[in-house]
């Protein structure tokens, strides 16, 4: 904001749209995930891995729209990943 103001000049109103702002922490969330699990897909064994295969879907529902099956999966995730479960955190505030 402060770029803005400098480069506009201080009597611009700045506007922060909060769709825009959800679909780009939605964009960085999902970039992440693909970054973690191949990362992951190298370090877990096969069987591990494979119970964490379906994460994208889950990773875009709302908390409190998750089913037990998917709050475990997460937790599976979150283990192997702090920094995925920080992300999923500040998308959902």
């Amino acid at each position: 904001m402060n770029a803005a103001k400098e480069v506009f000049g201080k009597k611009v109103q700045i506007v922060v749209d909060r769709f825009h702002v959800a679909k780009l922490y939605g964009k960085r969330l999902d970039e992440l995930r693909k970054k973690e699990l191949a990362r992951l897909r190298k370090t877990l064994p096969k069987e591990q891995y494979k119970e964490l295969e379906e994460v994208m879907w889950i990773l875009r529902k709302r908390p409190d729209n998750l089913e037990l099956k998917d709050q475990e999966t997460l937790e599976k995730l979150f283990q192997h990943s702090p920094l995925l479960k920080q992300a999923y955190q500040l998308k959902n505030e």
